[in-house]
């Protein structure tokens, strides 16, 4: 759909994670390359912990939305969700040059301290020296998500799961050098750059997965699981669901593939669902251009 501009061009994610379906936890490091657009230095990276939102009666989520969404309460023992960065580790400069021909070579492994904001949804990690403007930093986390009960367009229910919000993800840096990373609450919108994301999720071997981007891999299962990789170029995030009943209903829009996953039951509904994904493509494409994934 055109070249996309060098400037836009900002962050990248490497994820590698693991569903145990049972505990209904996500296990997982994520690597994030940075490059700093800003005119200005800076020496530490802000988190977004999406999924600690719904870690307790007391966080800016649950108290705005008074601890229901949409009619379902979240306040069953068991039923909380939350995110734990348990390590991370500077991996030095990013790969390749950066803007202006600045070498990025890969640097020593340091160990990062994040701290946890004032509310439990935002974090940070101070780095040893200030990443200057045009240069590129690489910093990877290991993280331990649990999913609630489903709530909020997130977690699970017996065997199916939806996992959005699930990762650390990074706030934005403005042009004025001012970081955007604001507190998760019921009526904040997700604000991120866009970027390119691998990512490997393993599996119970019997999951139906749908995820955001393109399945490019799939090695042959063992011992029961399967590892699948996906890869989504200039995307917002990365989300995916499975579950072992999913039936698929496959069709195409101009060159764009539309992949339905449903409960057996749902089955039928699945002409429906598409005549309501054809209109809203064909209104979006009206309105901004035509649709660059495919």
């Amino acid at each position: 759909r055109g070249e996309v501009p060098a400037q836009a061009r900002v962050v990248d994610y490497v994820i590698d994670a693991r569903l145990d379906a049972e505990q209904h936890q996500v296990a997982g490091t994520v690597r994030i390359s940075w490059r700093n657009t800003s005119a200005s230095a800076v020496d530490q990276l802000p988190l977004h912990l999406y999924m600690n939102g719904f870690r307790a009666e007391d966080t800016a989520w649950m108290s705005e939305a008074r601890g229901s969404h949409r009619g379902v309460q979240q306040s069953k023992p068991g039923a909380w969700g939350y995110i734990d960065v348990t390590a991370a580790r500077l991996l030095g400069p990013g790969p390749g040059p950066g803007p202006g021909g600045l070498e990025t070579g890969r640097g020593p492994v340091v160990a990062l301290t994040p701290r946890e904001g004032d509310d439990p949804s935002v974090a940070s990690v101070r780095l040893p020296a200030a990443i200057q403007p045009g240069e590129r930093v690489v910093v990877e986390l290991d993280f331990l998500t649990q999913l609630p009960e489903v709530f909020a367009r997130t977690g699970y229910s017996d065997q199916f799961h939806i996992v959005g919000q699930w990762f650390p993800k990074l706030g934005v840096l403005q042009p004025d050098g001012v970081w955007r990373t604001h507190v998760f609450t019921l009526n904040a919108e997700f604000y991120a750059d866009f970027g390119d994301y691998e990512v490997h999720l393993d599996v119970p071997e019997a999951m139906v997965v749908g995820a955001s981007g393109i399945l490019v891999a799939a090695d042959p299962p063992a011992d029961g699981r399967k590892r699948l990789h996906y890869r989504a170029e200039m995307v917002h995030d990365f989300a995916w669901a499975a579950d072992p009943a999913f039936v698929e209903a496959s069709s195409t829009w101009k060159d764009v593939r539309i992949r339905q996953l449903l409960q057996p039951e749902q089955l039928a509904d699945a002409p429906l669902h598409l005549e309501a994904l054809v209109a809203t493509l064909e209104s979006m494409e009206a309105r901004f251009g035509p649709y660059p994934w495919s």
